[in-house]
């Protein structure tokens, strides 16, 4: 969802000077193409380590409070 927040307003964040003529702050990029596919594929892997985390962290905290109360 938030990559498609970024596809939308890509002039208003300022993230659609991909192709030609570049600023001074170029990146690695060839064209928007290639940029998109860099993160739509990292995308997942994001999530997937935020939510790893999450569950981690509860787990933490729900075996804190079965180790309290027995």
């Amino acid at each position: 969802m938030s990559l498609l927040l970024i596809h939308m307003y890509k002039r208003e964040l300022g993230v659609d000077i991909y192709d030609p003529p570049h600023s001074a702050y170029y990146d690695d990029y060839k064209n928007n193409a290639q940029a998109f596919l860099s993160f739509a594929i990292m995308w997942p892997f994001f999530w997937l380590i935020t939510l790893v985390k999450f569950l981690w962290e509860t787990g933490e905290k729900i075996s804190e409070r079965i180790g309290k109360k027995f």
